[in-house]
């Protein structure tokens, strides 16, 4: 797991990684839940694109999934997943900042709380980002959790 909040560098370390990987004849796939987050990567795809693709027997196994913004999913979204996750030919890196607005879940028509950072559908081993990169604005670093006051 990679976590970090804005402008920390994930969405670079993230290229980084795939590279790296790919370099060494691993397939990967960077996915996230919305597209405007999955058309920042190269091949990059939403969640649902990926289970299509999962059924449909077109993600190339052995592999490595790099989930991107993965807090921002609903718990529903992960447990979805999980089937997924199951599949020993698959690896998992988890990026996304715990603090970030999750979107609501509602179950039932009850909106429910996803509280996806305390529970067990994550990896218990990750990599803080905490330098800022994107700003050295005093004014825009008010607020970030990776920035020391």
């Amino acid at each position: 797991m990679l976590r970090g909040s804005w402008g920390s560098g994930k969405s670079h370390v993230i290229k980084e990684i795939a590279t790296a990987l790919q370099a060494m004849g691993r397939n990967v796939y960077v996915i996230a839940f919305k597209n405007k987050q999955a058309v920042k990567f190269e091949d990059g795809m939403t969640v649902h694109a990926f289970c299509k693709r999962m059924r449909q027997g077109e993600i190339q196994l052995p592999a490595t999934v790099i989930w991107d913004e993965s807090f921002e999913c609903t718990m529903f979204v992960h447990a979805q997943m999980v089937q997924f996750r199951l599949i020993p030919e698959l690896s998992w890196i988890f990026v996304g900042d715990e603090l970030q607005a999750q979107l609501p879940g509602h179950w039932r028509g009850v909106r429910t709380l996803n509280n996806l950072w305390k529970s067990d559908l994550l990896p218990s081993t990750m990599v803080l980002l905490e330098q800022q990169h994107r700003s050295h604005d005093p004014v825009l670093r008010v607020g970030s959790p990776c920035m020391k006051q």
